[in-house]
């Protein structure tokens, strides 16, 4: 990936944080769901095993 991407957020879609340098994917450590669980940069997975639904993100509009 390279270059610059602008666009709309949906409020409520689902998104996948990737850093554009690495291609590494907003994780949540051991898909965890508790409070305090740690986030990482990990493979992206597309999806598939380790990473899952961890690399998923939701956004909302806070208004």
């Amino acid at each position: 990936m390279s270059g610059s991407n602008t666009f709309l957020i949906k409020s409520g879609a689902e998104y996948k944080l990737v850093n554009p340098s690495g291609g590494k994917a907003l994780d949540m450590n051991g898909a965890g769901i508790a409070d305090g669980t740690w986030t990482r940069m990990w493979d992206d997975t597309d999806g598939g095993v380790p990473g899952g639904t961890a690399q998923f993100w939701f956004m909302y509009r806070l208004d």
